[in-house]
């Protein structure tokens, strides 16, 4: 998903198998020291494993996955062709998923606006997003579950979803039959292929750009670089699609924030808590916002 659809050369399992999963360990315990062990640095107990076990990565021939001769390499699961919705109903904006109505339209399918008395565009009591014909919803995730919502199917962010090849979708329990095969059609019509994951907070790209972005702004916080260095080291340094400071841009000053918030009350273990960098720069951004309207 991180490639295919998150725009990076490579998913963090490749990447770290690349770099070795010894070293990676060891790089990650020496910035949990550093930060005076941060819950959100905290090392992973699963590469731990792959430590102990000696699997290492490509340089051994085994890690997250199986590099030796003839090994078969996992592909992600992709769902059955389905049948489009004739239409969506939109209700309240789409935000960083916004290029979507265009490519809905492009692909012949009838995007409608709900409006209120007043005829502005209404906004359901769940969240904005698109109502399918059969009842239940498909929104963006925001770092919440699904079954917070009721019928609703949420999909991943994407880099460019007029690009992206692929879009991951997750429902739960809650989440009817109807309304996953509608939203799978959707995006199938869209020429993207479908990989539908279980009800996790925040999906993949989100969840990991969201972290991204709160880093880099707690970085420039802190001093440790200022904006333009950050995005340019990241770019150049490890060859992101984007700067995590251009991509917060992009994505709106509240969004990354509001995406960990929910995240860290779903995982209330600290890891996922927006840092007092990423707040002030939600609240500055919704100030210059109001004072331009």
């Amino acid at each position: 998903m991180l490639r295919e659809s998150g725009g990076f050369r490579m998913g963090a399992f490749e990447l770290t198998d690349l770099i070795g999963q010894d070293v990676n360990e060891s790089v990650t315990h020496s910035v949990w020291q550093s930060f005076f062990q941060d819950v959100r640095f905290t090392p992973s107990l699963a590469q731990r494993r792959l430590v102990e076990s000696g699997r290492l990565g490509r340089k051994n021939g085994q890690g997250w996955y199986d590099y030796r001769d003839g090994a078969e390499r996992p592909a992600p699961h992709t769902a059955d062709a389905a049948e489009a919705p004739a239409y969506v109903v939109v209700e309240g904006g789409l935000g960083p998923a916004a290029e979507l109505l265009a490519l809905i339209r492009e692909a012949g399918i009838e995007v409608r606006e709900k409006e209120t008395a007043d005829g502005a565009p209404e906004e359901a009591a769940g969240g904005a997003g698109l109502r399918l014909p059969g009842g239940g919803r498909l929104t963006l995730t925001d770092g919440r579950t699904c079954a917070e919502s009721g019928d609703v199917v949420h999909f991943d962010l994407a880099l460019d979803y007029r690009r992206a090849t692929r879009v991951a979708l997750a429902a739960s329990g809650p989440t009817s039959a109807r309304t996953l095969t509608e939203a799978t059609g959707l995006f199938q019509a869209l020429g993207k292929k479908v990989s539908v994951i279980g009800d996790v907070p925040g999906m993949i790209v989100a969840r990991t750009v969201a972290r991204i972005v709160d880093l880099a702004h707690e970085a420039v916080a802190q001093g440790v670089a200022n904006r333009e260095d950050v995005d340019t080291a990241m770019r150049l340094g490890v060859n992101y699609p984007l700067g995590p400071l251009e991509w917060s841009r992009r994505l709106g000053g509240d969004w990354a924030r509001a995406l960990l918030a929910n995240l860290h009350a779903c995982v209330p273990t600290g890891r996922y808590a927006p840092s007092l960098a990423l707040h002030r720069h939600a609240h500055a951004s919704d100030q210059r916002e109001g004072s331009s309207s």
